[in-house]
């Protein structure tokens, strides 16, 4: 099992920092998480605002994560965010 970010993320990036294995960088429509590297620590779900009050982040067993490395992979080619 590893995390997956799911639509209600607002892309905080509370995740990203939160993460002690840096599994988690900014996609396209969201922050996205590599699940050959989480360590299911939970550290990220702890911190996730999520819209309404919704988490972003849940369970989930790694081979659903399979289809969703392409975008984590392209996140982490993104040039860093420019402070705000």
């Amino acid at each position: 099992m590893a995390y997956v970010i799911n639509d209600e993320c607002i892309s905080c990036g509370s995740c990203e920092g939160e993460c002690p294995v840096s599994a988690i960088s900014q996609g396209d429509a969201h922050y996205e998480i590599n699940a050959d590297t989480c360590i299911d620590c939970g550290s990220c779900a702890g911190v996730c605002p999520g819209k309404n009050g919704e988490k972003a982040l849940a369970m989930c067993p790694v081979k659903e994560h399979e289809e969703r490395q392409q975008y984590f992979d392209y996140g982490k080619s993104l040039p860093p965010k420019a402070e705000v």
